[in-house]
């Protein structure tokens, strides 16, 4: 790839709006292990970290060839191995190089974010406290919707356990009509109170994402109790995401959705075609590529000028994926709508995570202007699109 080197050095300069992030810094943090790191990521999502410091080595030849252990060692050799990735020989001096540094200093997590990843900002996706950015100026906090889904029980919780009269001002509602009312109430006060820029939906990992239920009446009955069913409960959701997919447009916060895996029950992204098609005055931020059924988001984002992909986690999960879908969207999104963000719980994953959309925008455009299609100052015109301009002018991120 002649191209490849040339481009990779100039995004290492490139500032970055980061769109999708569950990382709630703690600067105090005093002591923190490797291992208690590792776990915190998706490598921990697949592998018992428990036992990585009795036997590093198996952790390596079991994880190694994923995209998820790739460029998580490749941060950890670029920040504390001096550019030799976290591997068995290592392992101890980094563990103990990550202990002197929390010992002494305290969390690098804001340093990293910050200076090593040079984010600009960075939307914030809390489940555990909706809206809230934790005082930290360069999060800016998305609200979690998900729990307003399970309003029809006035003790219901989402997946998170957060109950949306937690957030609402009051105990019960009386009716379908006077439950939107308060959750409008809720997202404007989010808006206002703590700058929340956009809303989040994540029901692809409690229920499919085919919302076609769009009757009232049906909730009414739902929220009052009179009748519960499959029926009416279905209704209940459905109408209550359109109501917020309304809602947002009148307030101007795009709605991020989480498309693809989950409880894989018809959660790709084509299930939203009608929501879509209902709020064409919203904007949908469809997420990961509705991997692995990526084809949706391309003929969701062919027909709808307002859906924007965003490739945040993507590269991460599956690097050779990413390097598929980039092209086929290029081809068919044109220039102002695709966006990233790294979709991780730690800074040192986030790093990881930057280093796999830099690695995927350097190939793809390399090989772009290899062909001909592109010239040099157009394909870094492009990726900084992707990874800053894009993000600054669909959340309205001020200067």
């Amino acid at each position: 790839m002649k191209y490849y080197e040339e481009i990779s050095r100039a995004l290492e300069e490139v500032p970055v709006i980061n769109t999708h992030c569950h990382n709630v810094v703690d600067d105090k943090q005093s002591a923190v292990s490797l291992r208690e790191l590792l776990s915190a990521t998706y490598c921990g999502w697949n592998y018992d970290m428990s036992t990585i410091e009795d036997d590093p080595a198996r952790f390596f030849q079991t994880m190694g060839c994923t995209s998820y252990a790739y460029w998580l060692l490749q941060a950890y050799g670029n920040l504390y191995g001096n550019g030799t990735p976290l591997n068995e020989e290592n392992y101890p001096v980094i563990a103990k190089r990550i202990q002197t540094t929390y010992e002494t200093t305290g969390s690098d997590q804001l340093q990293i974010l910050q200076q090593i990843c040079h984010y600009q900002n960075i939307i914030l996706d809390d489940y555990k406290d909706p809206g809230n950015n934790h005082g930290y100026s360069v999060m800016l906090p998305t609200y979690r919707v998900d729990m307003f889904l399970h309003g029809y029980d006035k003790h219901g919780t989402d997946q998170n356990e957060n109950c949306p009269y937690d957030y609402l001002s009051v105990p019960a509602a009386s009716s379908f009509e006077d439950y939107v009312e308060k959750v409008r109430a809720s997202i404007a006060a989010r808006k206002k109170e703590m700058h929340c820029h956009s809303l989040k939906l994540a029901i692809a990992y409690e229920r499919d994402l085919n919302f076609e239920v769009f009757d009232e009446g049906l909730a009414d009955l739902a929220i009052q109790k009179r009748i519960q069913s499959p029926e009416t409960i279905r209704a209940f959701q459905d109408t209550t995401i359109d109501r917020i997919c309304k809602i947002a447009a009148e307030l101007d916060m795009p709605v991020q959705i989480h498309t693809g895996l989950g409880c894989l029950q018809e959660t790709r992204a084509i299930g939203l075609l009608t929501l879509i098609q209902r709020n064409p005055k919203t904007r949908f931020v469809l997420f990961h590529g509705s991997y692995p059924w990526m084809e949706d988001i391309l003929a969701l984002a062919h027909n709808f000028q307002n859906v924007y992909p965003d490739l945040c986690w993507l590269p991460l999960l599956s690097t050779s994926s990413a390097e598929q879908f980039l092209p086929q969207l290029l081809d068919i999104a044109g220039n102002r709508r695709i966006c990233w963000g790294c979709d991780t719980w730690t800074a040192q994953e986030s790093y990881g995570a930057l280093l796999a959309i830099r690695h995927v925008l350097a190939k793809v455009f390399s090989q772009k202007i290899e062909e001909g299609f592109y010239s040099m100052p157009y394909a870094l015109e492009l990726a900084k699109n992707i990874l800053y301009g894009n993000a600054k002018e669909l959340y309205r991120i001020s200067d």
